[in-house]
């Protein structure tokens, strides 16, 4: 996980919570997933967002109410799936779409 944040210029140090296999019951793309990190968090779906590169994995988020934004950069969408609908664009415009 610490390798994969720094890949982004990240530290687990800069999160309040990381899901990680030993804290989950499940993975993306399972809506059990992100209800089970809003129920972590104590957070509703509208105080998040998730942020990814993977179409079918990081925009099944959306399943439960939390709204999303789509970085193509490095996108992965092995089901071909249209993606067309989803807010997107780089980080830095992720930083603007924030704002």
């Amino acid at each position: 996980v610490r390798t994969r944040l720094g890949w982004a210029g990240l530290y687990d140090t800069d999160f309040d919570y990381i899901t990680t296999y030993d804290n989950s019951s499940f993975c993306k793309p399972y809506p059990g997933y992100f209800q089970e990190i809003l129920k972590n968090t104590g957070k509703r779906p509208e105080q998040c967002i998730m942020l990814g590169n993977n179409v079918d994995e990081d925009m099944k988020a959306e399943s439960s109410g939390i709204q999303t934004y789509l970085v193509p950069e490095f996108l992965e969408n092995e089901q071909n799936l249209d993606y067309a609908r989803y807010p997107q664009g780089s980080l830095e415009d992720f930083i603007e779409f924030l704002s």
